[in-house]
């Protein structure tokens, strides 16, 4: 993850650069591990996945907009499960 050229925003707070693919690609790599070990019904593996995703956002300190967050726990799930 790189800053831009100008690290501030407006406000002179430090601005958040994310290459969300970069974070898309590591999830799923690491939960598709996870959900090889415990194979469980789609649905349940939804939760599992859900909540372990809910982990490691929280650990790495990110701030995505709630629609971000979403979209990214969607599309890695959906990707792990199949229907990517």
């Amino acid at each position: 993850m790189s800053l831009p050229s100008n690290p501030l925003n407006q406000t002179g707070q430090l601005q958040q650069t994310v290459d969300l693919e970069k974070i898309k690609n590591f999830l799923i790599a690491t939960l598709t591990k996870t959900v090889e070990i415990n194979p469980d019904q789609p649905e349940q593996q939804r939760k599992t996945i859900y909540k372990n995703l809910a982990q490691i956002y929280a650990k790495t300190g990110l701030t995505l907009k709630k629609e971000e967050q979403e979209k990214l726990f969607r599309e890695v799930t959906d990707e792990i499960i199949g229907y990517g």
